[in-house]
């Protein structure tokens, strides 16, 4: 399963729901292949990306931000594939959920706003409403910070999160 470009906020909210933004697999699933790309999550009650319990998961070029719990979950666990994680950004949330459970192997992250230490990836706007909402600013050490995935960037590499900078964006109805 590919999921690409969309939005997930505020799930969990009301009285029903258990607050989950992106839910990337099933505990049933030791090797999905599902692949979450340019996607932004924010304020969902609990996680905003989590592999909710199945592994193999690849997760690119995501923004997360303000998440009840956790901003990105990926656990590894006996007898499922390893998940990966890169050029992610987790912002104005609790630092993500990365381990693994005994004689499993840890979920592979590199590039990712925790590893490269940008606590603050310098947003233009972090209000919704804005057509500016969560892209990056000029002077953020986001841009190029990413790995290449093999998809098209401006700049020296890749930049971290859903949107490139220097690059038009992706417009909902308009493919």
């Amino acid at each position: 399963t590919l999921v690409e470009y969309s939005v997930s906020y505020r799930n969990g909210r009301g009285t029903t729901g258990n607050g989950q933004g992106f839910k990337l697999s099933n505990g049933s699933r030791a090797n999905s292949g599902n692949v979450i790309r340019y996607n932004v999550a924010f304020s969902n009650r609990a996680y905003n990306f989590t592999d909710n319990g199945g592994g193999g998961i690849l997760m690119y070029n995501n923004t997360s931000f303000d998440a009840g719990l956790k901003g990105f979950v990926a656990r590894g666990r006996s007898g499922q594939t390893a998940s990966r994680l890169y050029n992610n950004i987790s912002f104005n949330e609790d630092k993500p959920l990365i381990d693994t459970q005994s004689g499993s192997t840890k979920p592979v992250h590199a590039n990712n706003s925790w590893n490269l230490s940008i606590s603050d990836p310098a947003f233009a706007s972090t209000d919704p409403s804005s057509s500016q909402f969560l892209r990056l600013r000029s002077t953020s050490k986001a841009i190029d910070a990413g790995t290449d995935m093999g998809q098209e960037y401006a700049g020296k590499a890749p930049d971290l999160g859903a949107f490139e900078y220097g690059l038009p964006a992706i417009v909902a109805g308009a493919y």
